[in-house]
C-alpha cells in the first residue's frame, strides 16, 4: 500500500516468501535447488526496494502474514499514519 501524500510504503509480506525472521527458519525440503535462490531473491528484492524508498524520502513498514493472522491492524500502522 502506498499513502502518496504522506510518503508512506506498507509492505505485506507472507512469512513463506519473503522469509519473515519469526517463522521462516525452515527452506523447502524438495526441490531446493529452485527454491533457495527464489526466496533469496525475494529477500534481497525487498532489502533493494526498501533501500530506494527511504532515500526516496518515504517510511518504510513491513507487516508480516503472522501479524494480520491475530485479526488485527498492527497499531504500528495506525500510529505512522497518524504521525503523517
Amino acid at each position: 500500500m502506498a499513502f502518496t501524500k504522506r510518503k508512506i510504503a506498507i509492505f505485506v509480506h507472507g512469512c513463506f516468501w519473503h522469509r519473515c525472521p519469526a517463522c521462516a527458519k525452515r527452506y523447502p525440503k524438495s526441490n531446493r535447488s529452485y527454491w533457495l535462490p527464489k526466496l533469496r531473491a525475494n529477500v534481497a528484492r525487498d532489502k533493494r526496494k526498501e533501500a530506494e524508498l527511504r532515500k526516496a524520502g518515504w517510511r518504510v513498514l513491513v507487516i508480516w502474514e503472522h501479524e494480520l493472522k491475530k485479526g488485527k491492524l498492527p497499531l504500528r500502522v495506525l500510529n505512522a499514519l497518524r504521525k503523517a
